[in-house]
C-alpha cells in the first residue's frame, strides 16, 4: 500500500452531460438508434471527467449511477427494446473502454451500469484498476419499486483490495439503509464509495452520518438532490462539488486515519476508537436487525408496493407533476 496520501476525485457532471436520453414514449417503441447514440455520448463525456481527474493526479475517481441510461427504459413495456439494447455484460464494451483509459492514465475508477448475466439484470458498480483490469464488482442490494420490475438484488457487500486501501460500495437507494454502510465497514473497507443519481435521503447529512457512525471515509457521486462530496471519518466534508456543473473535485486523504479517541479511553487502554467499539459490540442483542418481519412492520401492513409495470405507471401518472417537480 502507498505511503503517500491518496488523492480521491469525484465528479459532479453538468445537466447537459447527464440528461439527453429520449424519454420513453407514451405510445409505441423508442428510436433505439437514437437511444444508443445518446448513451454513447454520455459514456464518452463521463470519460472526459475521469481523464481530467487522472490528469490532476487522482488515484481514484468515480461517476454516477447507470451511465448507459438503460434504467430509463426498464419498466415501461413499450420501451423494452431500448432497455435490452443498453444492457451489457461485465466485462463488456463499457468496462473495456474505461479499462483502456485507466491503463493509459494509471489510475483507478468506478463505473455503474445495468449488467446482464444470463436472464438476470443487476445494477452494478465495477471497480477498475490501474492496469485496466476489473478489480471487483458490487451489485446493488436495495432496489426501489421501479427497479424491482426488471432487476435482481445483490446479496452481499464485498470489499476490494487496491494499492491505496480497501474499497466498498453502495448504490443510490442503498444509502437509505444504515445496515448497508455498516456491512461495508465491518467487511474492512477504508473507503465507502456511494454512487447515485438521486436519492430520498436528507441530502448530504445522511452521508455525513454514515461516515461518522462507521468511522470510514465516504466518497459520494450524485447528480440531483445530493451533492458530490468527500467526507472524513468524523463526518466532516473535506471537498464538495458544485451541483449541476462540469466539476471535478479532489481531496488528498490518509485512508488509514483514525478518529481521535475520547477522554475516557484511559479506561479502555486502546489506541483506536473504532478498534475499541468493534470489541464492544453486542451482536446477540441485534437480532431484530435481520428479522424478516420486525414488530414495526405491523404498523404498515396495509402499505403495498407496486408489483407490475401497469401498477407502477398508474402511480407515476397519478403523481406525475409531483415527480417532475422533485426529480426533474
Amino acid at each position: 500500500m502507498k505511503t503517500r496520501p491518496t488523492r480521491l476525485a469525484v465528479t459532479a457532471v453538468s445537466i447537459p452531460d447527464y440528461i439527453g436520453l429520449p424519454d420513453p414514449p407514451e405510445q409505441g417503441a423508442p428510436d433505439v438508434k437514437a437511444v444508443r447514440r445518446e448513451s454513447q455520448r454520455r459514456i464518452t463525456r463521463l470519460a472526459d471527467y475521469f481523464v481530467r481527474a487522472w490528469q490532476g493526479g487522482a488515484d481514484f475517481v468515480t461517476g454516477y449511477e447507470g451511465i448507459t441510461g438503460a434504467d430509463r427504459y426498464g419498466y415501461p413495456p413499450a420501451a423494452r427494446p431500448a432497455f435490452e439494447a443498453l444492457l451489457e455484460t461485465v466485462p463488456g464494451p463499457t468496462t473495456d473502454y474505461f479499462g483502456g483509459l485507466a491503463k493509459k492514465h494509471r489510475g483507478y475508477c468506478a463505473i455503474c451500469l445495468d449488467e446482464k448475466e444470463g436472464n438476470r439484470v443487476y445494477n452494478t458498480a465495477v471497480l477498475i484498476g490501474r492496469r485496466g483490469e476489473i478489480v471487483g464488482k458490487y451489485r446493488k442490494v436495495h432496489l426501489p419499486p421501479q427497479e424491482r420490475l426488471y432487476a435482481t438484488s445483490g446479496d452481499s457487500f464485498p470489499v476490494f483490495d487496491t494499492d491505496f486501501g480497501r474499497v466498498g460500495f453502495s448504490i443510490c437507494y442503498d444509502i437509505m439503509f444504515p445496515e448497508a454502510a455498516r456491512a461495508v465497514a465491518l467487511n474492512g473497507a477504508d473507503l465507502l464509495v456511494q454512487i447515485g443519481n438521486n436519492t430520498y435521503t436528507y441530502k448530504e447529512e445522511s452521508l455525513m452520518v454514515r461516515a461518522a457512525d462507521n468511522m470510514v471515509w465516504v466518497l459520494a457521486c450524485n447528480i440531483t438532490t445530493m451533492i458530490s462530496m468527500i467526507i472524513d471519518p468524523t463526518g466532516t466534508p473535506v471537498a464538495r462539488a458544485t451541483p449541476h456543473t462540469p466539476d471535478v473535485v479532489f481531496a488528498d486523504v490518509d485512508l488509514l486515519r483514525e478518529r481521535d479517541v475520547p477522554g475516557d479511553n484511559l479506561y479502555a487502554g486502546t489506541k483506536s476508537l473504532r478498534g475499541r467499539m468493534l470489541q464492544e459490540r453486542v451482536p446477540s442483542a441485534y437480532r431484530v436487525l435481520t428479522a424478516a418481519r420486525p414488530p414495526l412492520l405491523a404498523r404498515y401492513r396495509n402499505d403495498r408496493l407496486p408489483e407490475t409495470s401497469k401498477e407502477l405507471l398508474r402511480i407515476r401518472d397519478l403523481h406525475r407533476d409531483e415527480i417532475r417537480k422533485q426529480y426533474g
